[in-house]
C-alpha cells in the first residue's frame, strides 16, 4: 500500500468518526459529550496527516515545509478547541502555542535536512562555469 493512500483515507475517516459521535449523542441519552470534541479530533487528525506527509514525502523542500506548517496550524486550532473542553488555564495557552509552533519549525528543518530547496547550479554535479562553457563553444566552432 502506498503512503499517499494513507493521507487520502484519513480525511474521510475523520468525517466518519465525527458522524458516528454525532449520531451517538443523538441516539443515546447517557452519552453526553462536549460538541467541540468532534472538530478538535478532526483538526488533530488532519494536523497529524499533514505533518506526517511533510516528513515522509519525496517532494521538494518548500512543499514539505508548507505541509508541516499547515499541520502545525491545525494543531494550534486543535489546542484552541481543547481549551474549551478541558478548561485549561489562560496563562498556559500562549506557551503551549509557542511550543507547538517551535516544534513545527524544528520539524521543517529536519524534513529538508537543513538544505535549501533552491541550491545554486555550481553545487550540481557536472556544472561548468562561464570560462569552461566558452572554451567548449570555441572548440566546437573550430571543429566546423
Amino acid at each position: 500500500m502506498s503512503k499517499s493512500i494513507i493521507f487520502k483515507v484519513l480525511f474521510p475517516l475523520s468525517f466518519l468518526a465525527a458522524a458516528v459521535v454525532w449520531l451517538l449523542t443523538i441516539l443515546i441519552d447517557d452519552f453526553s459529550l462536549d460538541p467541540s470534541i468532534v472538530p478538535a479530533c478532526m483538526c488533530g487528525i488532519w494536523g497529524a496527516a499533514f505533518v506526517l506527509r511533510g516528513l515522509f514525502s519525496k517532494s521538494v523542500g518548500i512543499a514539505k515545509k508548507t505541509s508541516i506548517l499547515i499541520g502545525t496550524g491545525l494543531f494550534v486550532v486543535t489546542l484552541l478547541l481543547v481549551i474549551n473542553i478541558f478548561a485549561i488555564k489562560d496563562e498556559a495557552v500562549l506557551p503551549i502555542i509557542a511550543i507547538i509552533v517551535a516544534l513545527g519549525f524544528v520539524l521543517c528543518v529536519l524534513a529538508v535536512g537543513g538544505k535549501k530547496w533552491d541550491q545554486a547550479d555550481n553545487k550540481k554535479v557536472g556544472y561548468k562555469n562561464y570560462h569552461q562553457r566558452k572554451a567548449e563553444e570555441e572548440k566546437n566552432q573550430s571543429n566546423f
